[in-house]
């Protein structure tokens, strides 16, 4: 009996055949949501961020910027504007035994943001949001630097990626509200 007419063989071919026409339906789409949604259809990306004045803020802006756009850029005509004010305070927790000095600490950071319509100036959403990061205090000052800075980077990627989901969540309903407006 030959090697290609052994039963063993033929059922290897057919589950080979059948796991790669398998594979071959396989997609990646959003769980939840529009399925017909294509970025020339989506609205967040019809949404430009004012300049801010910080570092954090800049930080908070680029990521709103990359999450709206999916890395595009800023908009060339955009539908609406968003103005963003983000504050940054610092706060010592898990104070050292020998001399009591802070060993860690707590960067919360905050922002309070505004969705205007370009067109009419009329103000589709705002509100505000909070998020809290620690690090851990060094005796180093390069170290004690970098690591409130990677703080700083972390906080200001959740900050961005809750206010793009209250942007994305707003501009749906306004969306659903308004059929027939366009993008």
């Amino acid at each position: 009996m030959s090697l290609s007419r052994s039963p063993r063989y033929c059922s290897a071919v057919v589950f080979g055949l059948v796991t790669a026409l398998s594979l071959s339906a396989c997609q990646v789409s959003p769980l939840y949501g529009d399925r017909s949604l294509s970025a020339s259809n989506n609205v967040a990306a019809s949404v430009a961020v004012d300049p801010v004045g910080d570092r954090v803020s800049q930080e908070v802006r680029n990521q709103l910027i990359f999450l709206f756009q999916g890395g595009a850029g800023a908009p060339a005509d955009p539908r609406y504007r968003l103005q963003l004010s983000v504050n940054r305070s610092v706060q010592g927790i898990l104070r050292e035994a020998i001399d009591g000095q802070p060993t860690g600490q707590t960067l919360t950071l905050s922002a309070q943001y505004r969705l205007v319509e370009v067109a009419s100036t009329r103000e589709v959403a705002s509100g505000s949001q909070e998020i809290a990061v620690s690090y851990d205090d060094f005796d180093q000052a390069f170290a004690d630097v970098r690591a409130m800075r990677d703080a700083e980077d972390r906080g200001a990627r959740e900050l961005a990626q809750r206010i793009s989901t209250d942007v994305a969540m707003t501009l749906r309903a306004e969306r659903a509200r308004v059929p027939d407006q366009g993008t």
